[in-house]
């Protein structure tokens, strides 16, 4: 399988960024890495951040200044190592990785808590609702 994208999130209780490494097969090291951050980031912010909220009869936030979404400053720390495969066929940069980002957060929650989350995104209201009901 030419695409892989193994996860590593790690919380520790003074860190303020969760700490993420991806590997990924690439030929074009700079736009590949550009494009698996982008990935990256997008799928840690609708894990723990991204929210649709409705109302009774519509959605409630109408414009992307009230839409919650990471901001640069709570971006995590991202490693990238891209292995070099010209001979397999690429299967994506970015995509794969976002398979597998909420699990290991989901993981890294509850090697950080004892409770498991099911439900994005993993605010704190919702972390701290599990625990209590645990």
């Amino acid at each position: 399988m030419p695409a892989w994208a193994p996860i590593n999130a790690g919380t520790k209780p003074r860190d303020k960024c969760l700490h993420q490494w991806t590997r990924r097969e690439a030929q074009m090291a700079k736009s590949k890495t550009l494009q698996i951050e982008g990935c990256v980031v997008q799928t840690v912010s609708r894990t723990l951040i991204e929210e649709l909220k409705l109302n009774r009869s519509q959605v409630s936030i109408l414009d992307w200044e009230g839409y919650p979404i990471l901001k640069f400053p709570q971006v995590p720390e991202i490693v990238i190592d891209l292995i070099d495969r010209p001979t397999e066929k690429p299967w994506g940069a970015g995509e794969p990785s976002a398979s597998v980002i909420p699990s290991a957060i989901t993981n890294a929650v509850f090697d950080a808590t004892g409770v498991r989350l099911r439900s994005i995104p993993y605010t704190p209201g919702k972390v701290k609702a599990a625990m209590q009901a645990s």
